[in-house]
């Protein structure tokens, strides 16, 4: 990537601005760390519900539409909310997920690195070892496939994982040693 994408880059200031550390996640920070996957969008990940505040995103300009989507008062849901962001001109996506406090994996963010992505433009993103606590705490088919994936592209995160076993709860240990004991 060598042009930065303007909704990207809008997203990222206005969360610089506010003092909301947040970091890249999913795909595109899969990408960064040596597993190619493609993807439509660019997944943001904080655990500040200020972004669940609508006046945050007001003056957004024309053609950026956002999209709040606020799970606070749902105790069952693992996420706070999210926001989402889509630019009419380009169709370019900005997803900015919002962990529930208490839930899922920890250190997502305090652990993310500044890479540079785009000219210009450092971002925080997510470590490897991070994307996979998330991936496995989701759970999803998809999800486990790529933790396959980012454990073949990253040396020793396998034994970085193992080494993590005692962060995770029963559910998301069972599917890692699903993940190590293979097909």
């Amino acid at each position: 990537m060598t042009t930065t994408p303007r909704l990207l880059a809008m997203v990222h200031q206005r969360l610089v601005e506010e003092g909301i550390q947040y970091a890249i996640v999913g795909a595109t920070a899969m990408q960064l760390h040596g597993y190619v996957r493609a993807t439509m969008d660019v997944d943001l990940f904080t655990d500040s519900e200020r972004v669940l505040d609508q006046a945050m995103w007001a003056d957004m300009p024309d053609g950026v539409d956002v999209r709040v989507i606020d799970n606070r008062l749902e105790d069952s849901d693992p996420l706070t909310g999210s926001v989402q962001f889509e630019a009419e001109d380009t169709d370019e996506l900005v997803d900015l997920i919002v962990s529930r406090p208490g839930s899922g994996p920890r250190g997502i963010v305090s652990h993310a690195r500044p890479m540079a992505l785009f000219e210009g433009l450092e971002m925080p993103v997510a470590s490897p070892l991070h994307l996979v606590m998330m991936k496995l705490f989701a759970g999803s088919r998809r999800d486990l496939a790529d933790v396959e994936e980012l454990c073949v592209a990253v040396p020793d995160l396998a034994e970085q994982v193992d080494a993590s076993m005692s962060t995770m709860d029963e559910e998301e240990r069972r599917r890692w040693m699903e993940i190590r004991s293979g097909p």
